[in-house]
């Protein structure tokens, strides 16, 4: 059976590294190859690899490091973020690399620079790396960075001559170091620039605002965005100038709220006198110009009123159509009666003018009304309407009717003279009928009540009946539980008495046991005292050895440190011998030297001495005064010197060798001696040591004597307390047995106690059976009785109910012909009033339509002057509030204008500035280039059809970055398929992160050699068509083979996995799904996973 070592299997962190690397390409081998791309075109002709807060290590940004540059670089990043802030006092004043100035995990700058240049220079001829610098310093750390970055690069940073023109090509900037900052149009002290392209503030910013406004005293690249119009002589700072331009605003907004308010108002009250001037007309039944033709009739004198004929005529067509007069007029302005009630009549057009302007109130629907009717003969109606008091919210008025004392005219006479009488006679019948009606009505409740106590005694005599049944029920119930408990109480008797003979034995058993453990545990206990006697003696003799063993162990170690010491000095007694030798050969040397000097001389002086010269000179017959004999005695007495000086050299030669020579023996005596005593000290030690080895080993195996004893012993100690226990438990179950045996005769005792009991209450209860047997007998025969008598109630009372449902039903008939005579008569009234009030009022009612009219229209006017009124209030309010908008933006961009040291801005090659419109863009130096949320990507895309292709041609000469979203807070990343398709060069990942987009950007920039840098295609260089349409598609077929020894998913331990692989394949236009496949998962194989499948895309 095999078994399988986990520790064999790789870990994910190397199955990720084995993904990133040459051998898990899936390229074509020839598109690997560095330099197979032109690199003489400018930068923004290529895709370059970049990276986003590089220096982090985790998902979580909690820790940073220099290696995760060194990290990105060997990745074939080139463009590499740094986000340098003021470090100081506790950073010894020095630039540091961090997310913000709260940051806890921080960088020193000059570290990442000296990162940088290890990486070139074990790299020499790497394509430019790109330092993106986010810079929040102030000018002081400005002058540090600059003198870190020339300090340390040196030559591998590039200096920019110009800024202007097209921008340099990779291979111009082999191994160079180029600076992306911020750069003023005048390299001086004291120049200004704009920091408003943070990353931070791009990726919060919502609008994109295009109109520009320069900031007075501002000398930069970039334009500073502002709308804020401003009177450039008002000596305002930019907070006092927004102070003041929102205090405009909200004084604009108040006011345009006043008019807006007031041009409403004047709408409703518009609305509400068309609508009443509406309702008006429609009561008058005629047109405005009817109505204004007969006032004009009327006022000339020509009419002197309207015909009774067409006023009836109109308002019985009125009704017919669904019409109500009372319910659907609405009152005109009104005045007020002294009794509190509202005089309609009275109303007169001067009248309705004078209030309909202030008081709403005084128009109200009419929507509930009650009326009094006399018997007898009405003489003359008053219709007055009365605030109702019944709901406040309702804001209706009821009808009142009072009589004054007039007489109806010809139709009201034949009304009294024919109704009365009919009304009288129906109301008599109608009385006689009720008063049967209710004397049959008490005999009926009579015999309901006769009925409803005969029931309730047979409801009673039947719960009795019940109750005795149900009380027999229980007896036999309870008699049959007796009678079970008496053989249930036999049963437990019997039990009982056989669990007493069982625990006897058991008893017996015990004793038995009791005994044979007592006499075990006797011996046990002889034994361990025993035992643990050897133990002792073993272990005194052990512990005498280890202390013998010590004693030699400490003489051998003595023995052994003079052995080392005597091997020293021999040693060193060597190395002074030879020294002496060398010192000796280097003075025979020297004397050597000397006697050929010497031969030498002596050589030349006799050369001299033979010459003519010589032989003149010895002679004394040479002239003086001659220059050749004064040389030739010069050069002959320099010879002479020479020569004697050589001679004494000798003689010191020859005296030093002599000394040396001495030295030499004695070193060789005293070597001789030294390691004659050191041979005999090491025979010494290693006697020592032999003794003291054998001292340890008979030591040891006492020892091992000794623990053998002693665990000997402890068995035999722990196999006494075990018989120890062997007998206190079979003491203990003698015990728990005598008194179950005792438990148990006494329960026995009880059971024939119970017994005994249960049958004496069992034939008590057989007893008990009979008698309630008996009285539900009895019960049931006066139930029987009982229902006799029920039933004759019952049929009395239905025979009642009958008779008074018949009387009933005739005074009801009776009641509705004395109600239908009433309402004949009380509609007749009603109507003799409608027509004397329609008469009366109709020519008023025309009058207040007409004058409703013309006061609507009026109102209407003045509401159209104040809504243009209050239009031009908005417009004014919208204008402030923009002023008051820009004034803010004017104060936050004048608040990030910052100085820059000159030193530091002749470093920067690539600038950026705000992104505001690509047209306005592309007028901008190609060394200007812009950094764009990817969450602004989609927006800016789809706000305008043309920002594709603007986008693609700036592209073309400019550059751009896209960074991730501030939302990613696991430092996840996103798909930068769209993002190259704009022809965006530097598109920054999480390097920290290793996702599938992580891995889609490695993929990409694995082409032209992992050197970070790719051409862009022909399409996003040369033009783009009007519509992105998709290429020709290329066929791609992958085999996925197979697999060995993938990570598995647990750190714990073993874990069996289903391995499978999927294939992405990103291409096409924006918008287009990628292609993916996954294949089938390998079951349970995670050491040799095998797949062989097709994939075609």
């Amino acid at each position: 059976e095999l078994e399988w070592d986990p520790t064999e299997f790789i870990t994910k962190e190397v199955f990720q590294c084995y993904l990133h690397s040459d051998t898990n390409d899936a390229f074509e081998p020839t598109s690997t190859i560095s330099g197979r791309n032109d690199m003489s075109r400018p930068l923004s002709h290529y895709w370059i690899n970049s990276s986003h807060d590089t220096y982090f290590m985790d998902q979580n940004k909690s820790k940073s490091s220099v290696s995760m540059y060194l990290k990105a670089l060997n990745y074939g990043v080139r463009c590499i973020e740094v986000d340098v802030w003021d470090g100081g006092v506790f950073y010894s004043n020095e630039p540091v690399v961090c997310t913000s100035e709260e940051a806890q995990q921080k960088i020193l700058f000059h570290e990442i620079i000296k990162g940088i240049k290890s990486f070139l220079t074990d790299n020499p001829k790497s394509y430019p790396i790109i330092l993106f610098i986010e810079n929040h310093c102030t000018p002081p750390y400005h002058f540090k960075m600059t003198k870190y970055m020339k300090g340390i690069l040196g030559g591998s940073l590039h200096v920019p001559r110009a800024v202007d023109g097209p921008l340099p090509s990779p291979e111009k900037l082999i191994g160079k170091v180029v600076i992306k900052g911020k750069r003023p149009v005048e390299l001086r002290e004291g120049a200004t620039i704009l920091n408003d392209d943070y990353d931070m503030d791009i990726a919060a910013e919502k609008n994109i605002i295009e109109e520009t406004d320069e900031i007075p005293g501002l000398d930069t690249v970039e334009s500073f965005v502002s709308e804020t119009q401003h009177d450039p002589n008002l000596s305002l700072t930019p907070s006092e100038l927004q102070e003041f331009a929102e205090q405009e605003a909200q004084r604009a907004i108040s006011e345009a709220k006043d008019a807006e308010d007031e041009a409403f108002h004047l709408q409703v009250k518009a609305n509400q006198a068309e609508e009443h001037a509406s309702k008006l007309l429609a009561v008058s039944g005629m047109s405005l110009e009817e109505i204004g033709k007969q006032a004009h009739d009327f006022m000339s004198g020509k009419k002197g009123h309207m015909p009774f004929g067409a006023l009836s005529n109109s308002v019985r067509g009125s009704a017919k159509n669904g019409y109500n007069p009372i319910r659907e007029r609405e009152a005109s302005p009104k005045t007020q009666n002294p009794n509190g009630s509202f005089n309609f009549a009275s109303s007169t057009l001067s009248s309705h003018s004078e209030h309909s302007d202030n008081d709403d109130d005084n128009v109200k629907p009419i929507t509930s009304y009650e009326h009094a009717v006399q018997e007898r003969c009405v003489d003359e109606l008053e219709i007055s309407f009365i605030k109702s008091s019944d709901d406040d919210d309702k804001l209706g008025y009821d009808i009142e009717i009072d009589t004054v004392g007039s007489s109806f005219d010809d139709d009201g006479d034949d009304i009294e003279k024919m109704l009365p009488g009919v009304v009288v006679n129906a109301k008599k019948k109608n009385t006689a009928a009720q008063e049967e009606a209710d004397k049959a009505i008490q005999e009926a409740a009579n015999a309901m009540a006769n009925f409803q106590q005969v029931a309730a005694k047979f409801s009673t005599l039947e719960e009795e009946v019940e109750r005795s049944l149900n009380n027999e029920r229980n007896a036999v119930d309870v008699a049959d539980d007796a009678e079970e408990g008496v053989e249930r109480c036999r049963e437990s008797l019997q039990e009982t008495e056989r669990r007493v003979i069982d625990l006897r034995k058991q008893l017996e058993i015990n004793r038995r046991n009791l005994s044979t453990a007592e006499g075990a545990a006797t011996t046990a206990l002889t034994e361990a005292e025993i035992s643990n006697q050897r133990a002792c003696e073993a272990e005194k003799r052990a512990s005498k050895a280890k202390a013998t063993s010590d004693v030699d162990r400490n003489r051998a170690e003595a023995e052994t440190s003079k052995e080392t010491k005597a091997e020293r000095d021999a040693v060193n007694m060597q190395r002074a011998c030879g020294e002496a030798a060398k010192a000796l050969k280097v003075s025979r040397q020297k004397r050597e030297q000397a006697a050929a000097n010497v031969e030498r001389d002596v050589s030349v002086v006799k050369s001299l001495e033979e010459s003519p010269e010589g032989q003149l000179e010895l002679s004394g017959h040479a002239d003086r005064k001659d220059p050749q004999v004064k040389k030739f005695a010069s050069k002959y007495k320099n010879k002479l010197d020479a020569h004697r000086h050589s001679k004494m050299k000798l003689q010191e030669s020859e005296e030093l060798c002599r000394m040396y020579e001495m030295e030499c023996k004695k070193s060789q005596h005293a070597f001789d001696a030294t390691a004659d005593k050191t041979t005999e000290q090491c025979e010494v030690a290693k006697a020592s040591r032999e003794q003291a080895d054998q001292s340890s080993y008979i030591a040891e195996q006492l020892e091992e004597l000794a623990t053998e004893e002693r665990d000997a012993a402890d068995l035999r100690q722990v196999a006494s307390e075990k018989a120890d226990r062997t007998v206190k438990r079979c003491l203990d179950e003698g015990k728990a047995t005598a008194l179950k045996i005792s438990s148990e005769e006494k329960a026995h005792e009880d059971y024939v106690r119970k017994l005994s009991e249960y049958k004496d209450e069992a034939e008590r209860l057989a007893e008990e059976v009979v008698f309630t047997n008996i009285k539900r007998q009895e019960a049931c025969a006066k139930l029987d009785d009982m229902r006799k008598d029920l039933d004759a109630a019952k049929a009395a009372n239905a025979k009642a109910q009958q008779a008074k449902n018949k009387l009933t039903g005739k005074a009801k008939e009776l009641q509705k012909v004395a109600a239908s005579a009433m309402e004949v008569f009380n509609r007749a009234v009603i109507e003799k009033v409608e027509t004397e009030r329609k008469k009366k009022e109709l020519g008023q009612a025309q009058k207040n339509a007409l004058a409703a009219h013309e006061h609507a229209t009026k109102i209407r006017s003045q509401a159209t002057q104040a809504k243009l009124m209050a239009s031009v209030a908005v417009n004014r309010a919208a204008e402030k509030v923009a002023a008051s908008r820009h004034a803010k933006v004017y104060r936050e961009k004048k608040a990030k204008v910052r100085p820059i040291d000159a030193s530091y801005a002749r470093l920067v090659l690539l600038s950026s500035s705000k992104f505001k419109d690509f047209k306005i863009s592309e007028n901008n130096s190609k060394h200007n280039m812009h950094s764009i949320c990817e969450s602004q990507v989609g927006k800016l895309l789809r706000r305008d059809k043309d920002n594709f292709r603007n986008w693609v041609k700036y592209n073309k000469s400019h550059l751009t970055r896209v960074f991730p979203s501030v939302s990613r807070t696991d430092s996840s990343n996103f798909n930068p398929v769209l993002c190259w398709a704009t022809g965006s060069q530097i598109v920054s990942m999480n390097s920290q992160t290793n996702d599938s987009s992580l891995r889609l950007n490695y993929g990409r920039f694995r082409e032209n050699g992992s050197s970070g840098y790719v051409l862009k295609p022909d399409r996003l260089l040369k033009g783009i068509r009007s519509e992105l349409q998709p290429e020709y598609g290329r066929k791609l077929k992958i085999r996925v083979v197979s697999g060995s020894r993938l990570p598995i998913k647990s750190t714990r331990g073993w874990t069996v996995v289903d391995p499978y692989v999927e294939v992405v394949v990103y291409d096409g236009p924006p918008g287009d799904s990628s292609k993916r496949h996954k294949t089938k998962p390998a079951q349970s194989n995670g050491l040799n996973p095998v797949w062989n499948e097709n994939v075609a895309s």
